[in-house]
């Protein structure tokens, strides 16, 4: 199955307007329409784009000396 998309705005009187398709007339086609989404796909793809980072004690280590030492 070949699947084609497009982007295309909806006119004042509620219609949109495909041209320029692959198929030849005749040709069954299925056209599923969506909304398009502001920004949502970018915030579902990456969550904590574009929010502040802060680094609490950065260059302390991550465990505990004396917790280094248990492990021995």
């Amino acid at each position: 199955m070949q699947a084609m998309r497009l982007e295309t705005t909806v006119d004042e009187n509620g219609t949109i307007l495909l041209s320029g398709l692959p198929w030849g007339a005749g040709v069954a086609v299925e056209v599923i329409v969506l909304p398009q989404a502001q920004s949502s796909m970018a915030k579902s793809d990456r969550p904590l784009a574009g929010l502040p980072l802060r680094y609490d004690r950065p260059f302390d280590p991550a465990i505990e000396p004396e917790e280094w030492e248990a492990n021995r």
